[in-house]
């Protein structure tokens, strides 16, 4: 079918929110320009299967499809028809031009619920694959179809936990430090720094675990943390993808995860900055959430008494020449 310029429906806005706060609102926004067509329907998907229909030739314009994790808000359509309801004694005592004006008020607030869907309430089931579909009347039927994913959070009820370290360290030593994130949905992305740098990869040590945490650390004393309540895996890898955690537990896709990663590394001396440390884990949950929490130690000075020079030299030559005479006499 060829298109005459001027005669194709077109998008104006599209907007399906990547994040949602569990509990929140998110609006589906879908306008678009008819180009002087009539419009047939608008409709909305969520993973191939419709949850709302808009259809001004029919007699019920809007249908909504109930599915789990779907709460479509329903106020704008109640006040549209309350409206016409307050109207429609009044409007049959008016001229035929004042009862075209007040069927415009009475179609405008459908007008405005046909191109922005809001949810209410959303759930860990709200996520998922959502579509507009935008249908013209013969003859052309024309259609406009686009999609955007929607990602449904659950954040952590506060910082990460970090366990472990000292507050002191020379040159040898072993760093071992291991921070945990609340539970959450998706997965916190943990990511290590020390002294500002973000850590290395190869001193990373993931832990998958999908069990939330059993109490709060302060009721274990000395950080004795019973870390053997959850299952841990051998490999290194990078603390910050959270991507070994779903695939090692896919029947939990929806259940709230805790993410352990362990630092630890051997201690040099370009690990102090000014004769200090800092260690810092930061957890992320989409762009919604950002957590820390910080260690930091110094580094340990050892005196070693000098062999020549000052006090400690002159006693150790005064003790060398006692012995020497000792064995002189003895001779």
């Amino acid at each position: 079918m060829q298109l005459i310029p001027g005669e194709c429906i077109k998008w104006t806005l599209f907007s399906v929110p990547s994040w949602v706060k569990l509990g929140e609102g998110a609006s589906l926004t879908c306008k678009f320009d008819l180009e002087g067509q009539n419009l047939y329907a608008v409709k909305w998907y969520k993973d191939g299967r419709e949850i709302y229909r808009y259809v001004p030739a029919e007699k019920l314009t809007q249908q909504d499809f109930p599915m789990a994790g779907v709460n479509i808000d329903q106020d704008t359509h109640k006040q549209s028809e309350k409206l016409w309801g307050d109207l429609l004694p009044v409007s049959r005592r008016l001229t035929a031009m004042a009862q075209r004006d007040i069927a415009w008020i009475r179609a405008k607030p459908v007008l405005r619920r046909r191109e922005v869907v809001r949810l209410r309430n959303v759930s860990l089931e709200s996520t998922g694959r959502y579509k507009c579909e935008v249908l013209a009347e013969s003859p052309k039927f024309m259609t406009l179809v686009k999609s955007g994913e929607m990602q449904v959070v659950d954040l952590p009820a506060g910082p990460p936990i970090v366990l472990g370290g000292q507050s002191e360290y020379e040159d040898g030593d072993l760093v071992n430090v291991t921070c945990i994130t609340l539970p959450s949905m998706p997965p916190a992305q943990v990511t290590w720094y020390i002294n500002g740098h973000e850590a290395p990869n190869d001193i990373l040590y993931p832990h998958s675990t999908a069990a939330p945490l059993p109490q709060s650390p302060q009721h274990y004393p000395n950080n004795q943390y019973p870390f053997n309540q959850y299952p841990t895996g051998n490999s290194v890898g990078s603390a910050r993808s959270s991507d070994h955690l779903q695939q090692s537990q896919p029947s939990l896709s929806h259940s709230r995860q805790s993410v352990k990663v362990t630092l630890a590394f051997t201690v040099r001396r370009y690990h102090f900055d000014r004769g200090n440390m800092t260690l810092r884990c930061e957890a992320r949950v989409s762009e919604l959430y950002t957590g820390q929490e910080e260690l930091h130690a110094r580094r340990k000075t050892t005196i070693r008494p000098a062999l020549f020079g000052g006090r400690t030299s002159v006693i150790f030559i005064r003790l060398l020449a006692k012995l020497s005479l000792s064995s002189e006499t003895e001779l």
